[in-house]
């Protein structure tokens, strides 16, 4: 098994890096998997905002002047 050492302001001790049994690890990497990761700039494009509708309402993503994203209903 691989281990992690903690920081060197902490007493140094061996870190599990994987979850203790492997149905455990296994339900971290699936939820992992299952996560899908888009960039504000493949949504937004050029544009500075986007509608995006969810269940029947429409919600206003924007990007502000100081490059923040605003989600509002």
């Amino acid at each position: 098994m691989r281990t992690l050492t903690a920081p060197m302001s902490r007493p140094e001790r061996p870190i599990p890096a994987t979850p203790a049994s492997s149905e455990a690890a296994e339900a971290v990497r699936s939820e992992v998997m299952a996560v899908r990761r888009v960039s504000s700039a493949a949504l937004l494009g050029d544009a500075d905002r986007l509608i995006i509708e969810h269940q029947g309402r429409d919600y206003m993503l924007r990007r502000t002047a100081n490059g923040k994203l605003i989600l509002t209903a």
